[in-house]
C-alpha cells in the first residue's frame, strides 16, 4: 500500500504548446485542500502555500507548508 496519492502540476507553454507534467508530492485526498490552499503563478515561479491554521499543521504532519518551483526547471 502506498501512502498518499501522487500530486502533479501540468504546465503548458503557450508559445510552443508543450506540456510538462511534474509530480510535486504525495497526499491523501483529505490533505489536498489544506496543503494546496494558495497557488500563485508568477512570471518565473510557481508558489504554493498551505493553510496557516493549527488544524492544517496536524493534518499535514511533515508535509512542506510552503513550496516554490522555478518554471524553467519544471519545463525541462
Amino acid at each position: 500500500m502506498e501512502e498518499g496519492c501522487p500530486v502533479f502540476f501540468n504546465l503548458t507553454d503557450k508559445t510552443t504548446q508543450q506540456t510538462k507534467r511534474t509530480e510535486i508530492g504525495r497526499a491523501d485526498k483529505d490533505q489536498l485542500y489544506m496543503w494546496l490552499q494558495k497557488i500563485s503563478l508568477l512570471r518565473k515561479q510557481v508558489k504554493v502555500r498551505s493553510s496557516a491554521s493549527v488544524r492544517a499543521g496536524v493534518w499535514l504532519k511533515d508535509m512542506p507548508m510552503a513550496m516554490e518551483f522555478e518554471i524553467d526547471t519544471l519545463m525541462k
